[in-house]
This record gives structure tokens, C-alpha cells and sequence, in this order.
């Protein structure tokens, strides 16, 4: 393709792209660099798509269990498991892990991986248990990040509207929300709504609120 300009590219199925949650720098930005880090990665997912935050950890957090150099590797999702039956991480872990978990197929460069061998890796990091099955806290079954992907855009899509209009809003005004915000956060979500979620409409809104005209 030849120009300067935007355009669009279809990408193939194997290429396992779509949408801002499997892209690179997200991944590699919620990881620790060596391996996936299905909390980070689901802290990210639920404050910044969401706009529903966990509760900060509390002090003296265990860390993940250690596996003995003979033993089975485990999948991360099985440590979490069992790192979550602590009772001081079990609310905190059983809101985060099953957001991040369904990430588990991109390593922590944001590479695509499945089954127990990750082609891209070196050392250590290339014997894996990839497994990005989960269950939310609400009884919902996820089988992967399409899957995650779906759940978000249809049973969360109203969540998802008003968090993506709250994180804009906030970054144009330069300062956190406040409750007095909400009611133009209302009427932006109507209008973003009314147009088909574009989100050139959602910047023209922003810029067209009370909150920006007087801040």
C-alpha cells in the first residue's frame, strides 16, 4: 500500500488482532516484561474500560507460589487460584484475576501463544500453560479474549460507553471527575449513543460540555 495517509488493513485471523486489548503496547505495558501479568493486565481493563477499580491491596500481599523445579509447570490462572485462598486476597483477586486471565494467549510482549509452548520466548518463559478460560464474579463463562471482548461490547456495552466518556472527559479537563460532571456525562453518552458510538462525536461533545467551556 503506498501513501502517506490513514487506511484500513484487514488483518488475517491467525494474526489474533482486533480492538485496543490486543494491542502491543498494552500488553507489554501490563506485564512485568518477562512473563503475562493477568493482574495488571485485568486492574487496566477494569479501571480504564470499566471505570470500576479494584480496592488498593492490602499491605503484606503473599507473593504467587513458587513451583518446586520438578514439578508439572502450572498455568498462571492455577497460581492465582491458589494465591486467591489467602483470605485477605480472596474479594480483591476473585474481582481482578478472571478479567486478566483471559488475556493469557498474548505473552508479555504481547506475542500470540497457545497451548504449552510459546515460540517467541526464550529460556524459562518458553514452557507455558496457556489456559485464557475464566469465570467472572458474576457466573459468566468466558473462553477467551474474543470471548471478553464480546461480553464487554454487548452485557457491559453501557458500562463501556460511560467509562470511555469519563476517561475523555477527564483527560480534556486536565483533572479528575467530579459529582458535578455527571450530568454532562449523561448528556454526552446520550449524544455519543444517539450517533452510533462514534468517537468523533464523542471529542465534539467533550469539547461542547459545560465542564470544558468554563474549566
Amino acid at each position: 500500500m503506498a501513501g502517506s495517509s490513514f487506511a484500513p488493513v484487514e488483518l488475517p485471523k491467525s494474526a489474533h488482532r482486533g480492538g485496543v486489548l490486543t494491542h502491543a503496547s498494552i500488553l507489554l505495558g501490563n506485564s512485568d516484561g518477562g512473563d503475562t501479568h493477568p493482574i495488571k493486565r485485568g486492574v487496566w481493563l477494569l479501571e480504564r474500560l470499566l471505570n470500576d477499580p479494584p480496592p488498593p491491596p492490602p499491605p503484606n500481599v503473599p507473593p504467587l507460589p513458587e513451583e518446586e523445579p520438578s514439578a508439572k509447570p502450572t498455568s498462571l490462572k492455577e497460581k492465582l487460584i491458589q494465591h486467591a485462598k489467602n483470605e485477605s486476597c480472596r474479594d480483591c483477586h476473585h474481582k481482578i484475576d478472571p478479567w486478566g486471565v483471559a488475556f493469557e494467549n498474548y505473552n508479555a510482549l504481547g506475542q500470540w501463544r497457545e497451548g504449552d509452548t510459546d515460540p517467541n520466548a526464550i529460556g524459562e518463559h518458553k514452557q507455558v500453560v496457556s489456559d485464557p478460560s475464566t469465570q467472572l464474579r458474576n457466573g459468566r463463562k468466558i473462553k477467551d479474549l474474543n470471548d471478553l471482548k464480546r461480553y464487554i461490547l454487548t452485557e457491559k456495552r453501557d458500562q463501556f460507553v460511560k467509562a470511555v466518556v469519563h476517561r475523555t472527559l477527564s483527560y480534556a479537563l486536565g483533572r479528575y471527575i467530579e459529582f458535578s460532571d455527571q450530568e454532562a456525562i449523561s448528556e454526552i453518552v446520550a449524544a455519543v449513543e444517539e450517533d452510533g458510538l462514534r468517537f468523533q462525536t464523542l471529542v465534539e461533545q467533550v469539547v461542547l460540555s459545560e465542564p470544558f467551556l468554563t474549566k
